[in-house]
């Protein structure tokens, strides 16, 4: 836990000298309930609030919703929908993202590895009369380590990378991005991520800051409802 908490202090003085360089500093923050609906499968409905700009601007305002499906301990699979507002020509522009999930997942203690791939669809409309549209593809693939200690604090760190899918260059890695955080249950059912993300561009074209985000999301897993059986009244 000290080693990890000198790595989190080593980053932010590493983060506070690379966004005087050359970078932008955000936020992002939100909030996710989850409900098992049957063995295997369970809904997710997360809001969230991203903001760039050294924190001073709203980057991102969305709503999202999604199920996941668990084939066995090893592999998963999720299809999610996401409804958003992002700044635009004229105005805040809604976009729709469309993701598809395929996780494989080991375990070998202390350490449990994710290896994930997202099929994306990202569509934003450029300004609010809908006659502007931009649509990115993207396939990305994420590597993550969690530290299982048998506590309720797991350290976790990974890398992703963006390959565009409909780039007229052809298949182009694009964008990365380094994980660093903890994940702390509070309770059974309630959980709190703390977490450093990197993101870094890979296309000079689109002349993009570099990215030290810092985000926070909480987690809240809605309990079975209990039905309280009605007693039959003993025979006399």
């Amino acid at each position: 836990m000290r080693i990890l908490l000198t790595i989190l202090v080593l980053s932010l003085f590493f983060v506070n000298f690379s966004i005087a360089q050359n970078g932008d500093a955000e936020l992002w923050t939100g909030i996710e309930l989850q409900k098992r609906l049957a063995k295997g499968l369970s809904l997710r409905l997360e809001e969230e609030v991203r903001i760039n700009d050294n924190i001073s601007d709203v980057k991102s305002v969305f709503t999202q919703v999604g199920v996941t499906y668990r084939f066995n301990k090893y592999f998963r699979t999720k299809i999610t929908y996401r409804l958003g507002n992002q700044p635009a020509l004229n105005g805040p522009g809604p976009f729709n993202r469309f993701m598809t999930d395929f996780t494989f997942r080991y375990k070998k203690k202390p350490f449990i590895f994710f290896l994930r791939g997202r099929y994306q669809n990202h569509v934003s409309e450029m300004n609010v009369d809908y006659t502007a549209r931009d649509r990115d593809i993207h396939w990305r693939t994420r590597l993550m380590v969690k530290i299982d200690l048998d506590k309720a604090v797991q350290p976790y760190i990974g890398s992703e990378f963006y390959n565009q899918l409909n780039n007229p260059k052809g298949n182009v890695a694009d964008t990365y991005r380094f994980y660093l955080g903890i994940e702390y249950r509070m309770a059974r059912n309630q959980e709190v991520k703390l977490g450093y993300i990197l993101e870094k561009p890979m296309n000079p074209v689109r002349n993009q800051l570099t990215a030290h985000i810092w985000a926070i999301n909480y987690s809240f897993v809605i309990p079975k409802w209990r039905t309280d059986k009605k007693e039959t009244p003993k025979n006399q």
